[in-house]
């Protein structure tokens, strides 16, 4: 019987602690490959309580720049946009970011694309 209440509190235990420490930290390395500068936002939420930007920089082509870190709670994710100024029409390029360190190579879209650059994760 005392186990069984040992296992449950410690399960209790594992739970609470996991569901507190749901957030976590992030940080952001672009490289800008794209040929005109580029910006780039780092947003979180965008549930019930709409979406908190926590940064915006510009990148420099030819230049690499970090963002971060980040401390983000909670269970809405974390995501990154990037833009250049200019490019009329184009959709903004977006990804969720992993926990920890992302990297990414901003590189110039396509013509056929509606986006004016493209993200590429370095893993």
């Amino acid at each position: 019987m005392r186990s069984t209440r040992a296992i449950g509190r410690l399960s209790l235990a594992l739970l609470i602690a996991a569901l507190g420490g749901c957030g976590g930290q992030y940080r952001v390395e672009l490289s800008n490959e794209s040929g005109r500068t580029a910006v780039a936002s780092v947003t979180h939420g965008g549930g019930f309580d709409g979406s908190r930007t926590l940064a915006t920089k510009a990148v420099p082509s030819g230049e690499t720049v970090e963002l971060g870190p980040f401390q983000a709670p909670g269970f809405e994710g974390v995501r990154i946009s990037v833009t250049r100024p200019g490019d009329v029409g184009a959709m903004p390029t977006e990804t969720r970011l992993r926990r920890g360190y992302n990297a990414f190579v901003i590189e110039a879209g396509g013509v056929d694309s509606w986006e004016a650059v493209v993200l590429r994760r370095v893993e």
